[in-house]
């Protein structure tokens, strides 16, 4: 009879899935960019080991083993070294989901209900655990290739880096592709906006194949700098780096990846932090007080009340207050959304801000819900309804009723959506003469927190309503917004540390694996001073570089991810370049790594000399 509503068993999932989609979404995303993280900190542990892995080869060809025996050496190697690791990996993975990660962010509680139990999902466990099992043997297959060689020994005398010294030409064929694909990711993004996870795939590849040349490219600069300082230490770093361009590459590129993953992702979250603060300010100094329920389940003001005359009475009677008016808001299930409907006064303000606006003319479309019969929807819910400036929608509300379109808006905070119209509409629309929020207009002059005071006593506290300042009610809602966007950071953060700790032990791997070339340069003359001064400017080169690579290139993601959260949710996104966190970023990375390295890279600074001796 169009009172009630009749829906599947299911519906309140499918209604949750649809809110917490763009959370996924983005936790989905940067997911993936950690996996490519974890890959290709895989392939730098293992390169820093192939000229061992290569020699290990050689020996077992030229005792006779054959080629099915050495693959497969190497491939039960991979499969131990990888199910350790995974086990590790998922241990932690687990801890963190226990003691970071929260199972549900606490906005989405204002409009469903959750229960306390963790569930893992075994798909989850199956991908984690076959990714890395995965990258281990693919970073394996590397020694495998000397199998194809009838020169058994050319893995004992020739340097691992020596195909790549002698020929320039896929470098520079890479820096030429890495080019083409981070231009390909603009044009995509200034074509198509929405699609700007594809671009933003794209910009990473880039950025990726750019690597070598890039780092290249600084190496010569900074070799000319060293030879007119006259600087031995700077010169001899730049020489070892030169003569394992390969790993150095390796160890640039990982750090490159970690700064840009962490910069994409937090600077795109202070670009969405700073638009919902936006709007956070403008809803809440529509007026000077609010009284509404108390409870911290209402901070969206959706809990209905019914003021009495009694309690108008009192708030009017405070001195200061000017004008006591009603603000009117409730969830509605729209298709597969749980919309938030809100409606302001229609004195006092727009109903719409300009700034939350994303089709339509701001003054007519708030002169038409003024007048009442008209709505604004977010945009992303319009296009799914198929309606356009002017069209009837109709609403499933509890009276059911057809209003026609005057603006399509942003999300204004709430992720499912939001439906903007008068309170007159409202109270026709739900048939109930509630209210969710009182709003008391305080004369000029009069301070806030003093009135505050005096409203709470006039209402007792035996009535149930808070009283907030504006000022007061921006911070809950900023505190919510910020508590619901913390899984961003989080992700940014773990991302940046796994891979500043991973760099670090891949480089003090590298630097203990060099002892001999560093006995080497003490029978140059160096002293233990002097190669570790060595071994330390070689690890801040080689880092800095490679963070610098990823700080610049994530600067790029920031505005696609930003575009990206804009048209895909509709959330208020408004982007600022964050060259600030970009610095932070690739500073903190650099100085985090060298720092832990410098230890072990003591420790094999002080070889003997005689082992310089030994190996020639």
């Amino acid at each position: 009879g169009g009172r009630l509503d009749v829906a599947d068993t299911d519906v309140e999932a499918r209604l949750l899935a649809q809110a917490s989609a763009p959370n996924d979404q983005a936790t989905a995303l940067f997911a993936g960019l950690s996996a490519l993280v974890g890959l290709l900190l895989a392939f730098s542990a293992m390169l820093l080991t192939m000229p061992e892995r290569r020699r290990f080869v050689a020996d077992l060809r030229l005792e006779g083993l054959g080629d099915l025996t050495v693959v497969q050496l190497l491939v039960f190697d991979a499969l131990v070294l990888g199910a350790a690791a995974t086990a590790v990996g998922l241990a932690l993975g687990d801890l963190l989901s226990r003691s970071v990660f929260t199972a549900a962010p606490d906005y989405l509680t204002y409009a469903f209900t959750f229960g306390e139990q963790r569930i893992v999902a075994p798909r989850a466990v199956a991908i984690a655990a076959g990714g890395g099992m995965a990258a281990t043997l693919l970073a394996a297959l590397g020694p495998l290739g000397d199998l194809v060689s009838r020169r058994p020994l050319d893995a004992v005398y020739q340097d691992a880096d020596a195909g790549a010294r002698r020929s320039p030409i896929p470098r520079r064929a890479m820096a030429v592709v890495g080019a083409a694909l981070a231009g390909a990711a603009a044009a995509v993004v200034l074509a198509a906006p929405a699609s700007a996870l594809p671009a933003l795939m794209l910009l990473l590849a880039g950025m990726l194949l750019l690597v070598p040349a890039l780092l290249a490219a600084l190496l010569r600069l900074l070799d000319g700098v060293g030879r007119r300082l006259r600087s031995p230490v700077l010169v001899v770093s730049l020489g070892e780096l030169r003569a394992t361009s390969t790993r150095a590459t390796a160890l640039a590129a990982t750090g490159a990846l970690a700064v840009f993953a962490s910069v994409a992702v937090e600077g795109a979250h202070y670009d969405l932090q700073r638009g919902l603060d936006r709007g956070a300010h403008a809803g809440s100094v529509r007026t000077d007080l609010w009284v509404a329920p108390a409870g911290p389940q209402n901070v969206l003001t959706t809990t209905p009340f019914t003021p009495t005359a009694a309690q108008r009475r009192a708030i009017a009677a405070v001195p200061g207050v000017a004008r006591l008016r009603v603000q009117r808001s409730a969830f509605l299930d729209v298709g597969n959304r749980r919309m938030r409907v809100f409606a302001p006064p229609r004195r006092g303000g727009p109903l719409l801000i300009p700034s939350q606006m994303v089709a339509g003319d701001a003054a007519v479309a708030n002169a038409r819900l003024r007048a009442g019969g008209w709505i604004a929807l977010t945009d992303a819910v319009a296009r799914e309804l198929g309606v356009g400036i002017g069209d009837p929608v109709p609403l499933p509300t509890p009276v059911p009723r057809r209003l026609r379109l005057a603006a399509t808006a942003t999300n204004l905070g709430w992720s499912a959506g939001t439906l903007v119209l008068n309170p007159a509409d409202f109270r026709a629309a739900w048939g109930s003469p509630a209210v969710t929020a009182l709003l008391v207009d305080l004369a000029p002059g009069v301070p806030p927190a003093r009135a505050r005071r005096a409203v709470a006593a006039a209402l007792g506290p035996d009535g149930g309503l808070a009283v907030q300042t504006a000022a007061e009610r921006e911070r809950q809602l900023r505190d919510a917004i910020a508590q619901g966007m913390s899984r961003l950071t989080q992700i940014a953060v773990l991302v940046l540390v796994a891979g500043a700790l991973a760099l670090a032990a891949a480089m003090s791997g590298m630097l203990w694996s060099r002892r001999p070339r560093l006995a080497a340069l003490k029978l140059s003359g160096f002293s233990d001073g002097a190669v570790w001064r060595t071994l330390v400017l070689e690890s801040a080169l080689v880092l800095g570089i490679g963070c610098c690579i990823g700080a610049l290139f994530g600067l790029g993601g920031q505005y696609l991810l930003t575009r990206w959260l804009a048209e895909a949710t509709g959330f208020p996104a408004a982007y600022a370049t964050a060259g600030w966190l970009a610095a932070a970023a690739c500073a903190g990375v650099t100085a985090v790594a060298v720092a832990i390295a410098a230890l072990p890279g003591w420790a094999a600074a002080r070889v003997p000399a005689a082992a310089g001796a030994q190996q020639g």
